[in-house]
């Protein structure tokens, strides 16, 4: 690995260590650190049967390795009779390798198994860790959770599903926008699971009752929900994403609206192309040119919402695919053969002249077709 790093990977081990010298990464003392942990790992592993023994009924521990002696001595601590040395196998190997640095002059060393941490650091030496943005996005959590106490507590997330039918007069399109954003509202940051039941509590009766099938109706309204991670103005999957990047969290969450675009339309198309959900509802011909038309549909808006394919679209570029988009939509909802004619047409018209222009600009620029619009 790169900036004076090892990685050891072998059985129960699998470990990172990063060690400096003088300030400079050492690779060659990451090496060594690397066969001292695989050194550990064979002790232990002929010292199986004492370290297997509960630390309570181990009485004698002069003569056994420094790392065998530091687990049972850690386990003994914890007043856990039920504890074998095992218990603390990770940490002190962890340990173990870090002393084994130090004193061969290593600085600055990191040495992590499997998440128990080792840090030996000079004086004038500092490292960041993750605590800061860990607490901050944990405080947010909480924040959010006042607010999906406040949709509880008044009742809005319980009685707008129940709702659905009285409100969508019996129209099942308007029935499913109702419900999907009623499945939202359910799944504001509150873990996959949890927003399953909810949904499957209040959203999904009603769709049941207005003749959706009893699958579609249920994937419908989960995939409705699982969205909620990831649409403002919540969107707690981009909070820690942003959090963890550093990024603008308005910023990563409209980029992850654009990157997942298309399943905000997956759970219409459970509806109304169950043929995605091997359950066809009509022959081999039409159910073959509706996941056809999915593709064009998905292909297509994710090519105009991103404004990009082979190089970046111009106006009359993007309008095309969105057109595209939009009459193989009507034809998976309609079921009309000459509407996904006309979109896949015009889906291959505009993907070929983005080749062309791809191709064209290659020429022009020496094998650099990117470089017009980076320059």
């Amino acid at each position: 690995m790169a900036h004076g790093s090892a990685l050891v990977s072998q059985g129960p081990l699998h470990m990172t260590i990063a060690v400096s010298k003088e300030g400079i990464p050492s690779p060659r003392l990451a090496q060594e650190g690397a066969k001292k942990a695989m050194e550990l790992l064979r002790t232990l592993a002929d010292l199986l049967s004492v370290i297997k023994r509960r630390s309570d009924t181990i009485k004698r521990v002069q003569g056994l390795p420094s790392i065998v002696q530091r687990m049972i001595h850690a386990t003994q601590q914890m007043e856990d009779p039920s504890l074998t040395p095992l218990a603390a196998v990770a940490g002190a190997v962890s340990d173990e390798v870090a002393n084994f640095l130090e004193a061969r002059d290593g600085s600055r060393i990191i040495v992590n198994n499997g998440g128990d941490i080792a840090l030996r650091l000079r004086p004038d030496e500092t490292i960041k860790v993750g605590a800061r943005s860990a607490s901050e996005v944990a405080m947010i959590c909480g924040l959010l959770g006042v607010v999906v106490s406040a949709i509880a507590t008044s009742g809005l997330a319980i009685k707008l599903p129940l709702a659905i039918e009285d409100l969508s007069l019996g129209i099942l399109p308007i029935a499913l926008f109702i419900a999907g954003l009623s499945s939202m509202l359910l799944g504001i940051g509150v873990p996959t699971p949890a927003a399953y039941m909810l949904v499957a509590v209040g959203a999904v009766p009603s769709l049941l009752k207005m003749g959706v099938p009893l699958l579609p109706a249920h994937l419908f309204c989960f995939v409705f929900a699982v969205c909620s991670h990831i649409t403002p103005p919540v969107a707690i999957g981009a909070l820690v994403a942003s959090k963890i990047a550093g990024a603008d969290y308005w910023k990563t969450s409209w980029e992850a609206v654009k990157a997942a675009f298309a399943k905000y339309l997956l759970p219409f198309f459970f509806i109304y192309a169950p043929v995605i959900l091997l359950r066809p509802d009509a022959g081999f011909v039409p159910s073959l040119l509706q996941i056809v038309a999915i593709l064009v549909v998905i292909f297509s808006l994710q090519i105009a919402v991103s404004n990009y394919c082979f190089t970046h679209l111009r106006l009359d570029e993007t309008i095309g695919f969105i057109i595209a988009s939009v009459l193989s939509l009507a034809a998976v909802f309609t079921k009309g053969e000459l509407l996904f004619l006309i979109g896949l047409a015009l889906f291959v018209a505009s993907t070929a002249r983005q080749f062309v222009i791809r191709r064209r600009l290659k020429i022009q620029t020496g094998g650099a077709p990117f470089r017009a619009f980076t320059d």
